[in-house]
Parts: C-alpha cells; sequence; structure tokens
C-alpha cells in the first residue's frame, strides 16, 4: 500500500478552500450579518492552509479570523469598510490558491 504524502492532498484543499471562499462572499454579498459564519469559515482556510505550509494563505485568513473575533466578542455589526477589506482579502487568497 502507497502512503500519502502531502502533495496527495493538494487537489482536495484547492476544492475546499474554493469552496469555502466562495461562501464567504455569497455571505459578503448580502446584507445579513452572519459574523460568526464568516468567522468560522476564515478559520477553516486558515488551519488548512497552515497545514499544507501555505503561509501567506494561512497568515491572511488569520487576520480576517481576528478581526471578526474582536467584531464577535464586541457584538458589533460588520461594517461596509470591514466587509471591504474581507473581501480583498479573499480576492488576495484566490490569487495565491492560483499559484499552487
Amino acid at each position: 500500500m502507497d502512503s500519502l504524502g502531502i502533495d496527495d492532498y493538494k487537489p482536495l484543499f484547492l476544492q475546499t478552500a474554493r469552496k469555502n471562499l466562495e461562501r464567504i462572499r455569497d455571505l459578503l454579498g448580502h446584507s445579513s450579518d452572519d459574523t460568526y459564519e464568516l468567522y468560522r469559515l476564515f478559520h477553516t482556510v486558515k488551519g488548512q492552509s497552515l497545514f499544507m505550509g501555505f503561509k501567506e494563505i494561512g497568515e491572511k485568513a488569520l487576520q480576517c479570523e481576528i478581526t471578526l473575533r474582536s467584531i464577535i466578542d464586541r457584538q458589533q455589526l460588520l461594517s461596509a469598510e470591514q466587509k471591504n477589506d474581507l473581501a480583498k482579502s479573499v480576492d488576495f487568497i484566490f490569487d495565491q490558491l492560483k499559484r499552487i
């Protein structure tokens, strides 16, 4: 039986990351404020990225996670500026995924 290496998981990682980022985009595009789901999705992207060795993606997702955790802890709503910043982060991560 062949053992799997980290490279064997790249297709699954890419598929999952894209799916999570599309869901984030969808949430950011609606007026509803599901900050906790956004937090959870960025947390997932962060963890999987760092596990796979994609530090830049993981660090960008961590920045978003920290922002969202702060908003959740203060029981605030996302501002338009914050949504815009998160959307830019999603674009950055998508660009990084294209390079893998």
